[in-house]
C-alpha cells in the first residue's frame, strides 16, 4: 500500500470538518519550499524530501508513485509550479519508490535544505552502515490527519528495524500523504531515507534509502549531491 493522498480529497474535507478543524495554511509566495513541504501533481498530494544538486540545477526528491511522468510540472500548497519531474524511479518496487523534482529558476531562491521541524538537518547521508537496530528516525510531512497542524506535521518519530543500503524497514507514525518525505536519522542527523508505504509483520514502512536513491539516479545518469543544512 502506497501513502500519497489521493486527488479526490472530498472524504478528508468532510472528516476535517466534523472535527471542526481546519487545514494547514498555503504557503505565502515568499516562504521557503524545503523538506517535508506539500507537493501536488496529478496523482494527488504528498511530501518534499531532501534538495540534492547536480549539473548546475537543483533537485527535490518525492516517491515515483507521487507522480505521473517525467516533465509534469508539480506545485507547492499555494498552488505555485514550482518544479518539474526529471527523473522517476519505479513505483511498484520498494527500493525504486523515488523521483527526483527540478527546481524551476523562478523558485530557486526560496529553496531550502533544512527539513521542517528539525534545524540543522540533514548533516550529510546516513548509510545503512551508521544504523542499528532500534535507531529512532524522525518524520516531517503531510500524512493525513497529522497535516493539521505543525506539531504533528513535524515532530513524529519511528524506529529502525531492518536496512541495507538500498532500502528500509521501521515502525513509525507515518501514514498517507508523507509518501515521499523526508526521514532523518537522529543521532546523526542525516539524510537516512524517503516515505514510501505500508509494510506488513514487524514493520509498519518500508521504502528506499538516500544511499540507494543517489546510487541509483548515479547508474541512470543524474549525479546528485545532498545539500546539508
Amino acid at each position: 500500500m502506497r501513502k500519497s493522498v489521493p486527488a479526490a480529497l472530498a472524504l478528508t474535507l468532510l472528516a476535517v470538518a466534523a472535527l471542526g478543524l481546519t487545514a494547514p495554511a498555503a504557503h505565502a509566495a515568499t516562504d521557503p519550499i524545503q523538506p517535508g513541504d506539500y507537493v501536488g501533481s496529478s496523482i494527488g498530494g504528498c511530501t518534499l524530501n531532501f534538495v540534492f544538486d547536480g549539473g548546475g540545477k537543483t533537485y527535490f526528491g518525492t516517491a515515483a508513485h507521487c507522480v505521473d511522468r517525467v516533465g509534469e510540472t508539480v506545485h507547492t500548497l499555494a498552488d505555485e509550479p514550482f518544479a518539474r519531474v526529471a527523473m522517476i524511479g519505479d513505483p511498484d518496487v520498494t527500493a525504486q519508490d523515488y523521483a527526483f523534482l527540478e527546481v524551476l529558476p523562478g523558485y530557486l531562491s526560496r529553496v531550502s535544505p533544512v527539513v521542517l521541524g528539525h534545524a540543522g538537518t540533514p548533516t550529510g547521508v546516513t548509510p545503512a552502515s551508521a544504523t542499528a537496530l532500534g535507531d529512532q528516525v524522525d518524520f516531517s510531512g503531510y500524512g493525513l490527519g497529522f497535516d493539521l497542524i505543525n506539531v504533528t506535521r513535524e515532530r513524529r518519530v519511528g524506529w529502525i528495524v531492518g536496512d541495507d543500503a538500498n532500502e528500509y524497514s521501521l515502525v513509525g507514525m507515518d501514514t498517507w500523504g508523507d509518501s515521499g518525505g523526508p526521514i532523518v536519522h537522529t543521532s546523526t542527523g542525516g539524510a537516512y531515507a524517503i516515505v514510501s508505504r505500508l509494510c506488513i509483520g514487524a514493520c509498519t514502512s518500508e521504502g528506499p534509502t538516500v544511499q540507494g536513491m543517489l546510487a541509483k539516479a548515479a547508474a541512470r545518469g543524474l549525479s546528485l549531491t545532498l545539500r546539508t543544512a
